[in-house]
């Protein structure tokens, strides 16, 4: 399974400033496992929305495959990545022909 963690579009700190408190997470948390379409629509659009990604199985050995430039721990059963790295696996497998996911 894969975490995707990315920023809530729909959250804002002035509901929180004013009121005292938010319906809406600042964060998303979402899942994805191979073979399934990205939840929430991501796009090129949003992806530099994504803040963390965190990967195991069968989705942690499709990004060993094929995002060969990012750090990453080889030894590790489950990994997570921030930022760019983050947005560069999310868009690796937005951009991934279909039936290759």
């Amino acid at each position: 399974m894969m975490y995707i963690m990315m920023k809530n579009p729909n959250y804002h700190p002035a509901i929180k400033a004013n009121f005292g408190c938010s319906t809406q997470p600042k964060i998303l948390e979402m899942h994805w496992h191979i073979g399934e379409k990205l939840p929430f629509g991501i796009t090129d659009h949003n992806v530099h929305e994504v803040v963390a990604v965190q990967a195991d199985g069968d989705e942690l050995d499709w990004i060993k495959f094929h995002c060969l430039n990012i750090p990453m721990c080889h030894q590790h059963r489950v990994v997570t990545w921030r930022g760019e790295s983050a947005q560069f696996i999310v868009d690796a497998i937005r951009q991934a022909p279909k039936g290759r996911t």
